[in-house]
Order: structure tokens, then sequence, then C-alpha cells
């Protein structure tokens, strides 16, 4: 599909419909007004000579959601004094930030894991990590970082040796109290 605006005659579409030239630029590169694309997986595509292939923006998202945090072996029942997260979506790019505060937590066992807004792409590169910000959380390695993997819609927190030798735990459900606060950032491939 081509579109070509040139600001004088309109907008024209492969079918050779010709959309007026009304709220488009007589001169000058700018469009006022939004541009917008009413079938489903519609965007824009450039033509770019150093792509493998074309690339095509369909998704441009901004949002927030609510994450929450679940465990490996049984979920835990959470209360939270503060449960924020916001992202950005450009593609299959995504951007997010997540608070966390928990001002109650019972039961639940194993490892646990923080929900995402948008499941990982298949194809992802495995364990790819975000910035981790912590307090009041009892684990006895010296820093922690959030990884994901292919096809989930959560990720798990990881904690780190301080030495140079290999190393790592899972942040467990034990491991957090009723005072335990996690701010996360990281970026990741979307699955489409």
């Amino acid at each position: 599909m081509s579109l070509i605006l040139d600001g004088t005659n309109g907008v024209t579409f492969p079918n050779s419909t010709v959309q007026a030239v009304a709220g488009l630029p007589t001169t000058g590169g700018n469009l006022s007004g939004s541009l917008a694309f009413t079938q489903s997986n519609a965007g824009i595509t450039f033509a770019n000579s150093s792509a493998l292939t074309n690339s095509q923006l369909n998704d441009y998202e901004v949002g927030s959601y609510t994450p929450t945090i679940t465990a490996s072996g049984s979920n835990p029942t959470v209360g939270y004094a503060n449960q924020f997260g916001q992202y950005t979506k450009i593609g299959r790019l995504v951007q997010f930030v997540l608070w966390l505060q928990i001002n109650s937590i019972s039961g639940g066992s194993g490892a646990i894991y923080i929900s995402l807004p948008f499941a990982l792409a298949s194809n992802s590169i495995w364990y790819q990590s975000t910035s981790v910000w912590f307090q009041n959380m009892t684990f006895s390695n010296a820093f922690a970082q959030g990884l994901t993997n292919p096809n989930a819609t959560t990720m798990w927190i990881t904690t780190m040796v301080s030495s140079k030798t290999s190393g790592y735990g899972n942040v467990m459900v034990s491991d957090l109290g009723s005072t335990t606060e996690i701010r996360i950032s990281g970026s990741y491939q979307a699955a489409f």
C-alpha cells in the first residue's frame, strides 16, 4: 500500500480514491491534524535500505496497568499500599515502570513473579534484564535484577552475589514482608 501526500492535490490512496486537501498543509511538511488508520495492522512503512525487510510502525500506545505479585509455587495473598504501572509501546518495543509497595502479605511459596503489561515475543532474547530498586526484602546476596523469558507475561527477580564468582538466586515469597517496596524499570520486545 502506498500513500501520497503532496499538499496540493490531497491524499491519494492505492485504489485512486482522493481525500480532499482540507486539514493537509499546502506548503511545508507539516500535517495539521491527526493521521488515523482505521484498518487493523495498518501503519507507516519505512522502506529503509539498511533493513532486511521494510519496517512498519503500526502500534503506538501509552497507558497504565496494575502489576501484581504471583509465585512459582502457590500465590501469596498480597495487600498493596501502592500498586502502579505505566508503559509506552512503540511497535514491539515496550518500555515500562512499576511501583509495588506491600502493606500485608500471607501464604504463598516459591520464587516471586511480577506481571508485565504485554506478553513477551517468542523470539525475544532470553533473560532480558531490568533495573530493580527495593527495600525491606530479606535475601543474602548483594543486589537484584529483574529477568524475563520469551512468551511470558511475568518477570522474576534474581539476586546476584557480590563477588565475581557466578551464582544467583531467586527472590522468594519468604523474602517479602509487610513493608517491602519494589520499583522496576525496563524494556522488552513484545509479541504481536
